[in-house]
């Protein structure tokens, strides 16, 4: 089975995108993408805060940036693929604190925050395709208005 990062890439591929990884290994960074069109995104992935508590990923505070996203991938490599604006907009803690927790609840819960961003879930084509879901990214409601209208 391939490592997360290898997985990742793999899927990146498939979705038709040029897949670049950061030669610094301080960046917080973990892919640039170069769609199509020659827009950039950038890519961080995130694993479940524990095995336990598999729907919760956690970040340091970070500056959300419109061509950021945060890949929050679960223990079934079930892939969220949330702008970074929408991480900060949905995540709890105080604003003393070092780091938010995006807590997307358990699939059978309708009213979970996962249902309402779900979306997000495993959509490629929001980084494929960026230019065209640029403007509805921040809001969940748009987004699903503007993939059904085509």
């Amino acid at each position: 089975m391939p490592t997360l990062h290898e997985y990742i890439s793999l899927k990146l591929i498939e979705s038709g995108v040029s897949v670049f990884k950061p030669l610094n290994t301080s960046s917080d960074i973990d892919f640039a993408i170069r769609t199509g069109d020659g827009t950039y995104t950038e890519v961080i992935i995130r694993e479940p805060i524990s095995q336990k508590d598999s729907s919760s990923f956690q970040m340091d505070r970070f500056r959300p940036r419109a061509h950021l996203f945060i890949l929050c991938v679960t223990s079934n490599y079930e892939c969220w693929l949330i702008p970074s604006i929408v991480f900060e907009r949905f995540a709890s803690g105080a604003p003393v604190e070092a780091s938010w927790v995006l807590n997307l609840g358990t699939p059978n819960d309708i009213e979970s925050l996962g249902e309402r961003l779900s979306v997000y879930r495993d959509r490629w084509s929001l980084l494929s395709n960026y230019t065209k879901y640029k403007s509805t990214l921040s809001d969940p409601v748009a987004l699903k208005v503007r993939i059904a209208m085509g």
